[in-house]
């Protein structure tokens, strides 16, 4: 049973604390099959076969993480390892973005990158609980993190360009990565959370709009037809924007304060 999220990406926090001999009953996978995931700390995409980024997934989340960090020679090694290329102080792309992926492969725990397309249980992008990984013989521990993204979620909201570009896909691994490294969401509507602060100095580094609202605002459309919206500040253009998507026939609104909202999908 999955915690429910925020319809703006919230994850979930660490909490478990396992051995190896009960990785599998967890994950759902035998313990020495997520053990040859395990290679030692850094971003690494998963190699499990229903989560295997496909090779258009792959590329784009590359090439917006470039233009997000100004890192050109960011890539995947052939092992599956994010190699950040040469780090060095530029006026392209955004310092910060560039510490958070520093600081996630400095960390000493393992991320690995899953897709999620068209899940009923990841809106835009989860971290899991954490799995404490220790292997037989007690010299390799971890914290191992799966961070889920869910590509087709991006392609089914309604916004402006600019709002677009400060709502894609590589922010969305940057704020998961954020949470595993101890960064919190939003506790109450008048904030939008550590995760966003740390993006929106980044969002500005590069010109764009910030994010000024972490939880969703419900619209009545018509019956109980709904879409939710996320407003945003264009500092360039000093003017709100604001970002719309829908949710999936039998999603659930879990809560509601002061018409603010957190939804979640319809469980399979």
């Amino acid at each position: 049973m999955k915690t429910p999220l925020n319809g703006s990406g919230r994850s979930v926090s660490a909490r478990t604390c396992l051995l190896a001999g009960l990785l599998g009953l967890i994950v759902g996978t035998a313990p020495h099959t997520f053990a040859m995931e395990v290679k030692g700390p850094g971003l690494w995409l998963s190699t499990e076969k229903t989560f295997l980024l496909s090779e258009p997934h792959k590329t784009q989340l590359l090439e917006n993480l470039r233009q997000i960090t100004g890192l050109n020679e960011l890539q995947f090694g052939e092992n599956g390892q994010l190699q950040l290329g040469p780090v060095v102080e530029s006026n392209d792309g955004s310092a910060a973005a560039r510490q958070v992926l520093q600081r996630a492969i400095e960390s000493g725990y393992v991320f690995l990158i899953e897709d999620h397309s068209g899940s009923p249980e990841v809106t835009f992008g989860q971290l899991d609980e954490g799995t404490h990984y220790e292997d037989e013989h007690g010299k390799r521990r971890f914290l191992i993190w799966r961070l889920r993204l869910d590509f087709d979620d991006f392609r089914n909201l309604e916004a402006p360009r600019r709002v677009r570009e400060s709502f894609s896909i590589g922010f969305a691994l940057l704020h998961e990565l954020l949470h595993g490294l101890g960064h919190r969401d939003a506790l109450t509507i008048e904030e939008v959370g550590e995760c966003e602060d740390v993006i929106n100095k980044a969002r500005l580094e590069l010109f764009l709009p910030t994010r000024d609202q972490y939880f969703a605002s419900q619209l009545r459309i018509t019956g109980n037809f709904f879409t939710y919206r996320l407003k945003f500040r264009d500092h360039v253009r000093r003017r709100d924007e604001y970002l719309f998507f829908m949710t999936p026939p039998g999603s659930v609104v879990a809560d509601i304060t002061e018409s603010m909202v957190i939804v979640r999908k319809q469980p399979r």
